[in-house]
């Protein structure tokens, strides 16, 4: 199911999350499907900021 989500993406994915639940027969249902990342704990390594800035920049160019 998350695989199939992601395959539904068109863009390149330089982050995703993909958040499934059960419903009440078993089956998994998407719930979410997140494409951005508001933080990245980016605070948490001096070098955060800017690995993230290359990796953007990668994927841009």
């Amino acid at each position: 199911m998350a695989a199939a989500a992601l395959a539904a993406v068109e863009e390149p994915l330089l982050y995703a999350r993909v958040d499934l639940v059960r419903d009440p027969a078993g089956q998994y249902r998407l719930m979410e499907l997140e494409l951005i990342e508001p933080d990245f704990y980016l605070s948490c390594d001096p070098r955060a900021g800017a690995g993230f800035a290359e990796a953007v920049r990668a994927r841009l160019g």
